[in-house]
């Protein structure tokens, strides 16, 4: 990603032979979802797939080489060769222990016991996994790490035991199979290449199984009476698992896995493209979107993210710019959201309308037209919302290319470019 100045000029004044004016580059291993410009911070925020790092260039174009700067490679004889004093201090123990039965993966990470549980953020998805905890410097990181098999997100579960006078504590995840019965060779899938926003754990960690269950036996032991308060209270403590009971029966893990687009959210500052001051690393916590505002509907930067079923609208709030950090708005829920959308197979774009609706296109296609379903938010304890479906493409007008708006007066009227039409939505918000 490249931000270029354009400046105001007429026609007469543009030089089409001058180079572009290039504020600063940045790299990701995916094109952007959504993009912005918060004006009060003097920040843009990158919405996508991975982090977005800076790229420092240098000027090496014009660079002459000196004779000093070119040296002789040098080699080493069998006789030169010293060996190297043995090791007095202890081998690093390996950064996790896990083990697994037919049904779950147990992985226990140790953490320092005085670490808050808030501190900890702790993501599942169907095939990845996410372990980031605020403060140590010297645990490792795991950001959107692939698994070797996959997983049911909604039945997986972490704990955090700090007890006692231990300077470490233990982080258990239990990853409930996807594919009961299969076997695991490893944690981690190293047959992915490794990018840059460190979306896999490299090969150098892999740990093997610990073979033995009786080596975890102490440390399930010790967690038993967490695991049993946490289903008596139905999910609290820290562990990510249950929804509504509406879906009883209805939930299919890999359909609502691919429900919204995994994220991550990167500040810049707009005129050197740097990392605000207040930026950090809790910032590549990854989160599902399943919703960006309508293009030319508002300059307001907001987002509608996955959580269970529902689908959380939050904006950026306004406040404390003066200490810069951001700071999210939980605006409306949309109840079930998350779930009515995994049933909808041709959604090319999913928009929305902070406080007011969520837009779903369909694409459409030759043969066959598409909807445009409209999701509004329910009031607070509220046991209905206002739902709508518009036939919105057919074999006249071609595939949608893409859906915007403009305001005319009041009123937000909804333009959706086809192949062979331009259709003018009024009256829908």
């Amino acid at each position: 990603m490249v931000a270029v100045r354009v400046p105001l000029q007429t026609a007469n004044d543009i030089n089409a032979t001058s180079p572009l004016d290039i504020l600063w580059h940045r790299r990701g291993t995916n094109v952007p979802l959504y993009t912005a410009y918060d004006k009060h911070r003097s920040v843009s925020i990158l919405v996508g797939g991975s982090p977005y790092r800076h790229i420092r260039q240098p000027a090496l174009e014009n660079h002459e080489h000196s004779p000093d700067e070119n040296a002789p490679i040098p080699r080493v004889s069998t006789d030169d060769v010293v060996p190297a004093p043995a090791s007095t201090s202890p081998p690093k123990p390996p950064p996790y222990a896990w083990s697994q039965d037919s049904e779950e993966v147990t992985v226990v990470l140790p953490h320092p016991s005085n670490t808050p549980k808030t501190h900890i953020n702790v993501l599942f998805s169907s095939q990845t996994l996410t372990v980031l905890v605020q403060g140590t410097d010297d645990t490792p990181r795991y950001v959107a790490a692939r698994l070797w098999g996959g997983i049911a997100p909604s039945s997986s579960f972490w704990t955090w035991d700090a007890q006692g006078a231990q300077a470490y504590g233990l982080l258990t995840l239990h990853l409930e199979k996807h594919h009961a019965g299969t076997r695991w060779p490893y944690l981690f899938d190293d047959s992915v290449p490794a990018s840059t926003s460190g979306q896999t754990a490299p090969p150098s960690e892999q740990v093997p199984e610990t073979l033995d269950p009786s080596e975890l036996y102490a440390i399930r032991e010790s967690l038993e009476k967490y695991t049993a308060a946490l289903q008596e209270a139905g999910g609290g403590g820290g562990a990510s698992m249950g929804s509504s009971s509406l879906t009883d029966g209805e939930i299919d893990e890999e359909v609502d896995a691919a429900v919204g687009t995994q994220t991550c959210i990167t500040w810049v500052t707009a005129t050197d493209g740097s990392d605000p001051a207040w930026a950090h690393v809790d910032w590549d916590v990854p989160f599902t979107v399943l919703s960006t505002p309508l293009p030319g509907i508002s300059d307001d930067i907001s987002l509608v993210v996955k959580h269970t079923i529902d689908g959380l609208s939050f904006a950026l709030s306004d406040e404390d710019v003066a200490n810069g950090v951001p700071v999210w708005t939980h605006l409306s829920t949309f109840s079930a959201l998350a779930f009515v959308l995994a049933s909808k197979r041709d959604t090319r774009f999913t928009y929305h309308v902070p406080s007011k609706a969520v837009l779903a296109f369909e694409g459409g296609g030759v043969g066959y037209g598409g909807n445009l379903y409209i999701y509004r938010g329910a009031e607070p304890k509220s046991n209905l919302a206002k739902q709508a479906i518009l036939k919105l493409t057919g074999s006249t007008s071609g595939s949608l290319l893409g859906a915007g708006a403009i305001r005319k007066d009041e009123e937000s009227i909804i333009l959706c470019l086809c192949e062979k039409e331009l259709l003018i939505l009024r009256n829908m918000l």
